[in-house]
């Protein structure tokens, strides 16, 4: 594991198979930092362009989430309304917990837009959607041995299936 803490472009990326590597986000200077009264259009097609910001080091104001030297991208989001992040039992791993009521219907559209993003894992979305919510471990309560080796393979018209990884 890295030692010194990390600064506040670099991020630590740990692979499927146990390797890590530090890499950075991108910074960027942009001209104005405020919003432009334009077209959607117009904006799509400058900003996409790169006319309103170029790639910097010392002099950079914004952080953007196009990793550098690898391509893709490290998300960032801007949260505007009151969350918190919990740690679960799982190091490197969480529960952000977003305090802002919203319908059903967004609720279920949040769900796999982050489950086709890969930010939660499909049995999360699929048992949510059949639970008609989310469910979470209290921070007091941890996995047990067991729990620690089952994986389950999920089916949308199929039952769920137990693979033990032990």
């Amino acid at each position: 594991m890295h030692g010194e803490p990390l600064k506040e472009d670099e991020v630590l990326i740990t692979f499927p198979d146990g390797a890590s590597v530090i890499t950075k986000r991108q910074r960027w200077f942009v001209d104005h930092l405020d919003i432009v009264d334009e077209p959607m259009i117009r904006s799509l097609i400058r900003y996409r362009q790169y006319e309103d910001r170029s790639p910097q080091d010392e002099s950079a104001n914004v952080l953007s989430s196009h990793i550098l030297g690898m391509g893709g991208h490290l998300p960032i989001i801007d949260l505007d309304f009151n969350h918190e992040y919990v740690p679960s039992s799982t190091p490197g791993h969480g529960h952000l917990y977003l305090n802002e009521p919203i319908p059903t219907w967004r609720w279920i559209i949040l769900m796999w837009g982050l489950y086709v993003g890969r930010v939660v894992e499909k049995g999360y979305v699929i048992w949510s959607i059949r639970r008609g919510g989310n469910f979470v471990r209290r921070r007091n309560v941890h996995k047990t041995t067991e729990e620690e080796q089952v994986k389950y393979s999920y089916g949308m018209f199929f039952r769920l299936r137990k693979k033990n990884h032990g």
